[in-house]
């Protein structure tokens, strides 16, 4: 490889754009000088012989100067993640690499992992652990990469404090997984699995490995829409969670002076400031109001619950929906009982003024990926969260019911003089246009 990658797509162009990207061998003229080609237009022009390779490599597109924040560390402290320069449309843009499908990728970009730290952190242990690049050959194809379940909580508060929160909301309970890089089908792409159903008084980090997120324990998640790209980066430490447990409430306690429903609903995500009422037959004995990720939580008094109650239901007010319905454990008694080119980089989607799920976390004034926890079999792990490809922000591409099969992939061409990753010559480009 002779210079910078050259990347097709950037997060402004849209729908085009993706995370993942599948390489392109471009030969190098002959007495090439590096970084000639600036972007597509270039390659297309020159006349150059390409081949498409079936390489795929975790590389998203980010603010230029953005840094990751160190897991270990935390506040400013940047992660020994080097970036990797890239030509876009003839002007530099910033990518970080993470998985790759090919061990000669992950060689060439190993440089990215050659401080201290890292270097540190990989001495004598396995990719649990460690900041490696990872080969995961199965995560991805030319045209289809795979996904895995994250179980998400983030939505809900209850028991959070500021050295427990996950993200995207550093105010939110960890998410889950259930499979790190070393895991046979591993993949940085998560669709997201959302808790419409919490255990009543459920607190955060109760739960820390999906199997015990079971319907018998009081919990229910629907597959959704939303694929999420979440490179893992290894575990926290070497302890396990000591808050976790086994016994779940899945009833009211009628005994008890209040109880705190959790919960959300498929048609609440992402849906702030939605009103919920929590019924006791045809009486409304509770509201409450959706937070910006759609969870509602509320502290149902016993003094509350009307005589004899046998149930309570939650019901949106929008459309009258009941959305739950929790079992009282004892009934409550009576009182008494070039063409191509551009100016200069296009801000990113995590640069944009108003806040939302996208951005959310990540941190403007020190222009950094904030690293967020989340428990993998009751061990806390550690990732980066970049491109969501929801029906909000892919419409048209990503609907409901979608597998990960509709995440779209590009193009990023790569100059070589050898057909591979060992003859690249210059930075990467990624272009606009299909």
């Amino acid at each position: 490889v002779i210079g910078m990658p050259i990347i097709e797509f950037h997060t402004a162009d849209g729908l085009d754009y993706s995370d993942f990207m599948v390489v392109t061998f471009v030969e190098a003229p002959d007495n090439y000088v590096a970084d000639t080609f600036k972007s597509k237009g270039d390659v297309m022009a020159s006349g150059a012989s390409m081949t498409d390779s079936a390489i795929v490599l975790n590389m998203p597109v980010v603010p230029t100067g953005a840094t990751l924040q160190d897991p270990m560390e935390k506040g400013t402290a940047k992660a020994p993640i080097d970036p990797v320069p890239v030509f876009y449309k003839g002007v530099e843009v910033w990518t970080y690499v993470f998985e790759v499908t090919d061990a000669t990728a992950a060689a060439f970009f190993a440089d990215t992992r050659t401080s201290a730290t890292a270097e540190g952190r990989q001495a004598g242990s396995d990719l649990t652990t460690g900041f490696q690049m990872p080969v995961i050959s199965t995560f991805a194809t030319s045209t289809f990469v795979s996904a895995i379940p994250i179980w998400h909580v983030n939505q809900f508060s209850n028991g959070v404090t500021e050295d427990n929160g996950g993200g995207p909301n550093p105010a939110g309970m960890r998410n889950i997984i259930d499979m790190d890089r070393p895991d046979p089908g591993y993949s940085p792409l998560w669709q997201v699995f959302w808790a419409t159903e919490m255990p009543i008084n459920y607190i955060a980090d109760e739960l820390s490995n999906a199997n015990m997120a079971t319907t018998e324990n009081g919990f229910t998640f629907n597959p959704t829409p939303m694929f999420v790209n979440c490179p893992d980066i290894g575990l926290l430490g070497t302890g396990t969670n000591p808050l976790k447990t086994d016994s779940f409430m899945t009833m009211i306690d009628s005994s008890k002076g209040s109880n705190i429903i959790i919960g959300s609903a498929m048609t609440l995500i992402m849906q702030a400031g939605k009103s919920v009422k929590i019924m006791a037959g045809e009486t409304v004995i509770g509201t409450t109001e959706t937070n910006m990720m759609g969870g509602y939580e509320y502290t149902l008094m016993s003094s509350d619950i009307p005589e004899g109650t046998e149930t309570v239901t939650v019901v949106t007010a929008d459309d009258g929906a009941t959305v739950r319905e929790i079992m009282i454990k004892e009934p409550k008694a009576p009182e008494a009982a070039m063409e191509d080119y551009v100016e200069a980089a296009p801000a990113t989607v995590y640069e944009a003024a108003e806040m939302s799920p996208q951005n959310m976390d990540f941190d403007k004034t020190n222009n950094m990926f904030v690293a967020h926890s989340g428990w993998y079999q009751d061990r806390l792990v550690h990732y980066y969260k970049f491109r969501m490809f929801t029906p909000s922000t892919y419409p048209g591409v990503v609907s409901p019911g979608d597998s990960s099969a509709v995440v779209p992939l590009q193009k990023v061409f790569m100059v070589t003089t050898d057909g591979g990753f060992e003859g690249v010559i210059g930075m990467p480009i990624i272009t606009s246009r299909r």
